[in-house]
Parts: C-alpha cells; structure tokens; sequence
C-alpha cells in the first residue's frame, strides 16, 4: 500500500507556450507514476497530449503510457491517474497481507517522464501542469 510518506512531493508547471517537460528524479530510489493532470484556459483548439517514459537504456526502452488526441479547448482538464491495483500487487503470506511494486509500473531514478503537447493557441490558451509520483517500496 502506498502510504503518504511514499508520496513524493507533486511536481507543477504552468505556462502558454507547448508543454514540452522532461521530470527525473534522480534520488536513486525507484518510484510510481501515479497522476498527471492538466487544466487548459482561455484559447481554442486541441492537439494530441502524450505522457512518455524515456528508460535510461535508451529509445529502443521508451514507452508511451498514454496518449489524449484532443486536448486543450478553455476550461478542459486531463486527469490520469493510475489506478492503485496497477500500482500495486497485494498478496498473502504466512497469514499477513504484503504489498509489492508491479515490476512493469516501476521506474528507475535515472529514468524519466516527458509530457508534451503543442499548444494550437499559444498567444491565449494557458495551462497548468501537475504530476504526482511515488516512492516504490516494498512493505
């Protein structure tokens, strides 16, 4: 279970230009992806929002998690947040529950997220930016 001493301190952005951020942690402890969300003001038009892990292995590692082909338009918001049970694998042994990382959402300090979206409207539309993240530990 992640508790909230696992949770790493939200990461925020905002700005009216294209949302082109790279996040690292880089406190050699493995973390969660747990939530980005995105609210988008003033301005029309939409474009194509994409949230990437880039593994330190390189490109051939890189894993899209999640792509929103239409988002922008004044007052919209992007929410994704990963659900626990992806997070998470919970188990029984010798009588007492235990949870472990999902070995496959589990990202190294050196790796990293990029969120990117090209903004149809830069001279009106804003936005804000802001990424949650977990510690992966095992308990």
């Amino acid at each position: 279970m992640i508790s909230a001493t696992d949770i790493i301190p939200l990461i925020q952005a905002t700005g009216t230009g294209d949302i082109d951020h790279t996040f690292q942690k880089g406190d050699n402890k493995p973390f969660v992806l747990s939530s980005v969300e995105v609210h988008f003001s003033g301005g029309a038009g939409t474009a194509s929002l994409t949230i990437v892990r880039q593994a330190y292995l390189g490109a051939h590692w890189n894993t899209t998690l999640f792509t929103l082909t239409a988002a922008g338009t004044d007052g919209s918001d992007v929410n994704f947040f990963v659900p626990d049970d992806e997070i998470e694998r919970r188990y029984i042994f010798d009588g007492k529950q235990h949870t472990t990382p999902q070995l496959d959402r589990v990202y190294l300090d050196v790796d990293r997220l990029k969120i990117a979206w090209t903004n149809p409207d830069p001279a009106v539309m804003r936005w804000a930016l802001t990424v949650g993240l977990a510690h992966a530990t095992n308990e």
